[in-house]
């Protein structure tokens, strides 16, 4: 209980920190009237439909809809330019909701648009809630256009199977007149950020413009890896309703060392506030405890418990930014545990109980983290060593950590 307060409380904390800061910026209004501001720079996965903006950092916000405001930038990070377009609103990731025709479904929007490259051939990026990557593109001054990709499912011979239409390869193979260049080849070309905006660079470059105006930052999963050492406080609970040893009872709470290492992957919008990772560790558990039976004519009994397993969290982070070099993080995931079969509970003239197998529970934690350096509190649920156990009897393990880490990469 203590632990969920502090936890709690470490949460309210942190939401109160301002994980996005106000970046200097400018829009422009409907009447061509540019404003140079602060805009909140929130490095946005989704498309916006407004902006906050703040004419000085210590003066009030004001929201800037897209109806009021025909372009905006935060400087050296992002531009986006208001437009209406036709986009495809298929579903190209959720198989439940694929099509059997592979044309695209068009609809007209008024969105801001993503400047990705500005030159003779210019390239643009949207994405919502309910729309995932679309990529748009514009010759000179034509109208901008979006680049089709679209997975759709057909029944051949009775099997069902799923394709791709991949309209922008022709589309690109049509409108950019310096094919003949081998890196300008589309037959490879993937319906990916940076693979397009690296074609669209080379497609100027290819026409004499060398002075591409990469606009907006193009960012990727980072990958960092920590090795990590940590100290376990644990012990495990018996229950049993009937039998010679019923009750309820803890082993000694020990602490123990634990080695292992974490990789994790950044994800590349929110400004860097998101992550995943996975951390295996190496493990142990040795503990003991004395039961008295008054009733019996010899009332102790020994019991003893050895446990060797790896944990392997996956599990999501949240980071909470103070400084540029110091941040907060809180965690949440799964836990794979995989115990070595000669992990075992020994009862005193009762047979012995193997732990040995795969079992999982859940991990939450939180932690601080500094430059490279970071410690980091985490709770484990309780972990059924018997998983096959009925209501009358249970062996469960209880732990928690504070587990060390060093970011070399």
């Amino acid at each position: 209980m203590k632990f969920k307060k502090i936890y709690l409380l470490l949460l309210f904390t942190s939401l109160m920190v301002a994980q996005n800061k106000y970046q200097k910026g400018y829009y422009i209004l409907n009447d061509g009237t540019i404003v140079d501001c602060f805009i909140k720079n929130y490095d946005w996965k989704n498309n916006p439909t407004k902006i906050e903006t703040k004419q000085t950092l210590d003066s009030q916000n004001k929201d800037i809809t897209i109806e009021e405001c025909m372009e905006f930038s935060v400087e050296n990070e992002s531009k986006f330019i208001r437009h209406v377009v036709d986009i495809d609103v298929s579903s190209s990731g959720d198989y439940n909701r694929l099509t059997n025709s592979k044309e695209p479904n068009f609809k007209s929007f008024k969105v801001f648009l993503k400047v990705l490259v500005v030159g003779k051939y210019s390239l643009y990026h949207f994405e919502s809630e309910d729309i995932s990557d679309r990529f748009f593109y514009k010759v000179d001054s034509s109208e901008i256009k979006q680049l089709v990709y679209k997975k759709y499912m057909n029944s051949d011979s009775g099997q069902t199977n799923v394709y791709t239409n991949e309209s922008y390869k022709n589309e690109l193979n049509r409108t950019i007149n310096c094919l003949n260049n081998v890196s300008l080849k589309t037959s490879s070309l993937e319906y990916r950020k940076d693979n397009l905006s690296d074609f669209f660079i080379k497609a100027n470059a290819c026409n004499g413009i060398t002075n591409n105006n990469i606009v907006s930052k193009n960012k990727s999963v980072k990958v960092n890896f920590k090795p990590v050492v940590g100290m376990n406080y644990g012990f495990i609970n018996l229950y049993n309703k009937y039998g010679n040893i019923n009750g309820d009872y803890d082993l000694s709470k020990e602490n123990s060392f634990s080695f292992g290492g974490e990789i994790e992957f950044v994800l590349p919008f929110n400004n860097d506030n998101w992550s995943f990772y996975v951390q295996p560790t190496i493990n142990s558990y040795e503990g003991k405890t004395t039961l008295y039976f008054s009733q019996y004519s010899n009332p102790y009994y020994e019991v003893s418990a050895k446990f060797n397993y790896i944990n392997l969290p996956i599990a999501g982070r949240r980071y909470f930014h103070l400084t540029p070099q110091s941040k907060l993080f809180l965690n949440l995931g799964l836990n794979l545990t995989f115990a070595n079969n000669k992990s075992q509970l020994e009862v005193e003239r009762e047979p012995s109980t193997f732990f040995g197998g795969n079992r999982f529970n859940i991990i939450f934690g939180m932690g601080f983290q500094y430059n490279k350096i970071s410690i980091e509190f985490v709770k484990y649920s309780n972990l059924d060593l018997e998983p096959k156990a009925n209501s009358d009897t249970s062996t469960k393990f209880n732990n928690m950590a504070v587990n060390l880490k060093y970011k070399l990469f």
